[in-house]
């Protein structure tokens, strides 16, 4: 079962899962911060040996008879987007730092554009 939902699954690309128990990966998280079964924390200054160092026990991990899906946190990259304010420009369109964030954060994360109201009937 779980195999056929991994071969679906890897059709998205970006896309992590894992495949546990609620109660077991809510126990795991309490226990050690982390939701699998088994944790290796590496801890240091430096992203990029950290990401090193973590693939690098990955792969002595996958070689061990018994290991199951074996996964490396997400920490490095990770997709950002960085705005560089023209403000020249924008002042030429009479438009501020605060409207132009508001217009960022609609596009990525969604706004509200208004709701409706059921009106209710009072019956006297």
């Amino acid at each position: 079962m779980f195999d056929k939902m991994e071969i679906e699954l890897n059709k998205f690309p970006g896309v992590t899962y894992e495949f546990t128990q609620p109660i077991q990966m809510r126990f795991n998280e309490l226990m050690t911060g982390v939701r699998q079964d088994i944790a290796i924390k590496i801890f240091g200054e430096d992203l990029g040996v950290l990401v090193e160092r973590a693939h690098a026990a990955e792969a002595i991990l996958k070689t061990l008879p018994g290991i199951g899906d074996v996964k490396v946190e997400a920490t490095a990259g990770l997709q950002q987007m960085v705005v560089d304010y023209e403000l020249e420009k924008m002042a030429t369109y009479g438009v501020s730092v605060a409207q132009l964030n508001d217009i960022l954060k609609a596009s990525f994360a969604g706004k509200s554009a208004g709701f409706f109201m059921k009106e209710s009937a009072v019956l006297i």
